[in-house]
């Protein structure tokens, strides 16, 4: 079939899409994507694109339409917002133009529920099938953002999600926590569950640690308000009163980096490195080379219902998972025993977790492994996520 593929994200970012677009076209399916430049993380267009308001470039056999993207929304909130309005409109009008030749729109939503108004007008004018998976949940997000619940935002953002979900086919949820929030818009026959998978392979040779021999935490991602890392910092100072041969690196970028490294030259805290953004590609060397990987999120009832992309990826490394936030992913932690949970609020037992986890046995961490790989294996296989949501998509 001739699929359209609508996201605010594609290569050469590194998101999971790119994967799943290179195996259907691998699959024989005709696949066009409409996106903005790329400028993920940094909100500066990558070296070597023009940042035009229509472009086509191409990735294999896949075209990519791209167009206009406001730069610098990685340090404005107003940039940001104006971003976030600029793909609807230019990517409705591309959509306009190609939609009509397509079997299919797929929208991967990673970012607004915005992003999916290019699909919906499509599907508006030329009654294609839209399957979104979505990665936001909306409205919520917009008020854990910070934004104050007033009658008439709630009332525009209610009708704007409604309005959406309704236009949609399908929607797939990358956890099931998901489904009581959108049900209240939209028909539950509707929701999918189709959680990511992890692209990284085993790991192999670990990457040179400035401090090998010690006991190494890793926060690895997107380093935003949302990710909780100022109480993390605060709780592995804390932490470090009690042993003092702990370090934590911190590998990504992200709005909040420049905030969470004052903090940590101000208050002169020790061990702590920034590693900046590292290619997906070699995570797994970072990985391999960290003794416990962080995963934490603030303490919002709407972040309960996530399980972060890394997740995964920190499955597939076997090693265990410090989790500090609540919900959905520390469930999955304590029922498989694949590592130790802190509170999200509570500087205090973040660090007493920590020092709990320098006190693992060799059969502690050997048990792990072994559960974090049946996890990966009966809960995240990519093969049969791809299967669901392809069966979705190509679906009458």
């Amino acid at each position: 079939m001739r699929i359209l593929v609508v996201c605010d994200h594609f290569f050469p970012e590194e998101f999971i899409i790119n994967d799943l677009v290179k195996e259907w076209s691998s699959s024989g399916h005709d696949v066009h994507v409409i996106t903005p430049n790329p400028a993920y993380p940094k909100g500066i267009v990558y070296q070597g694109y023009k940042n035009r308001i229509f472009q086509t470039t191409y990735w294999d056999k896949i075209t990519i339409h791209r167009v206009f993207t406001v730069q610098g929304f990685h340090r404005s909130l107003a940039k940001k917002i104006l971003n976030y309005l600029t793909f609807p409109v230019l990517g409705t009008i591309r959509a306009i133009s190609l939609a009509r030749k397509f079997d299919r729109i797929f929208v991967y939503q990673v970012g607004p529920l915005t992003q999916a108004i290019p699909a919906v007008i499509a599907n508006k004018l030329y009654k294609k099938k839209v399957v979104l998976w979505s990665f936001d949940i909306w409205p919520d997000t917009v008020f854990a953002y910070g934004f104050k619940r007033t009658r008439i935002l709630c009332f525009l953002l209610n009708k704007l999600v409604k309005f959406i979900y309704r236009n949609c086919g399908t929607i797939l949820v990358p956890s099931e926590g998901f489904k009581s929030v959108y049900a209240k818009y939209t028909d539950e026959k509707k929701l999918i569950y189709a959680p990511s998978w992890c692209m990284q392979g085993k790991p192999v040779t670990p990457t040179g640690f400035s401090f090998d021999g010690k006991t190494n935490f890793t926060f690895a991602g997107n380093i935003g308000k949302v990710q909780n890392l100022t109480n993390v910092v605060l709780g592995f100072e804390l932490a470090m009163q009690a042993n003092k041969e702990i370090f934590l690196q911190i590998i990504g970028d992200g709005s909040f980096l420049v905030e969470l490294q004052q903090l940590v030259q101000k208050k002169n805290i020790p061990h702590v490195v920034f590693w900046g953004r590292q290619p997906y590609t070699d995570m797994d060397k970072y990985y391999e080379a960290s003794d416990f990987l962080i995963i934490s999120l603030d303490p919002d009832p709407v972040y309960d219902l996530y399980i972060p992309a890394k997740f995964q990826s920190y499955l597939q490394t076997g090693k265990p998972i410090l989790t500090i936030m609540n919900g959905q992913v520390p469930a999955l932690v304590a029922q498989n025993d694949i590592g130790i949970i802190a509170a999200p609020d509570n500087i205090e037992d973040i660090a007493d977790k920590m020092i709990q986890c320098t006190l693992f046995t060799e059969e502690k961490l050997q048990q792990i492994q072994k559960n974090s790989e049946r996890l990966l294996e009966t809960g995240f296989d990519r093969i049969k996520i791809i299967d669901t949501i392809t069966r979705e998509l190509l679906s009458r």
